[in-house]
């Protein structure tokens, strides 16, 4: 694999991550925001992970994983948005009994679980998403990452 080859897929993980800062920070604000207002820690995660994931959608699709440069897709594609929602609807459901181990088990503050469940999710999200949500019927003949 050459250099030129990779050279895409690492500025679209630069992007992805970008944007996760982004969404990670939605997605903590409003997770240490329920936790104040007496939420208990799985049900903080659910509504914030959905918070973040929405937003996700939305940056990813026009920023990360926009198939011509200087181009975007424009409107809204119920399929791409359905696997968006289905790989993150998954990683959710993994990461809610990690992070129940995490507190009940380990012994973690809440934060300190969510930061942990958070690394593995990124780079899951990040292959799922850039695999199967957007990927580039254009390109689909191309070997890549």
């Amino acid at each position: 694999m050459s250099v030129k080859s990779l050279r895409k897929p690492l500025e679209q993980f630069v992007r992805f991550n970008l944007v996760g800062l982004v969404n990670t920070g939605i997605d903590f604000l409003i997770f240490t925001l329920l936790l104040s207002l007496g939420f208990f820690a799985l049900g903080a995660q659910s509504i914030s992970y959905v918070a973040g994931t929405v937003n996700s959608y939305f940056m990813n699709k026009h920023l990360t994983f926009k198939h011509d440069e200087g181009q975007r897709r424009s409107g809204f594609d119920l399929a791409q948005f359905t696997k968006f929602i289905v790989i993150n609807l998954v990683v959710l459901g993994c990461s809610l009994p990690i992070l129940h181990l995490l507190i009940q088990q380990v012994g973690l503050h809440p934060i300190w679980a969510k930061v942990i469940i958070t690394c593995f999710t990124v780079c899951i999200n990040f292959f799922a998403s850039r695999k199967w949500v957007f990927k580039s019927e254009k390109h689909e003949h191309v070997k890549e990452m």
